[in-house]
């Protein structure tokens, strides 16, 4: 992992993961449930949209982009 670029009031990253991790990352995101003390997390909704919508959506397009490029059994 390391810091992409700074900007003001964010920072972006770069994870680097295997194939084989990201389905696990797939895998594992795609049985949580999330269930937050919502009292101490104010901006849970902002997050949750975040996570499920582009977060694990991108994710698993990448994964999907991966397998038509190089194969099924690619992972």
């Amino acid at each position: 992992m390391k810091i992409l670029g700074v900007q003001p009031k964010d920072v972006h990253i770069v994870l680097e993961f295997s194939h084989t991790e990201l389905t696990y990352l797939l895998e594992y995101l795609s049985v949580c449930v999330a269930n937050p003390d919502r009292s101490s997390f104010k901006e849970f909704e902002k997050a949750a949209k975040f996570v499920q919508e582009d977060f694990f959506n991108g994710l698993d397009q990448l994964s999907e982009d991966i397998k038509n490029e190089f194969g099924p059994d690619s992972a």
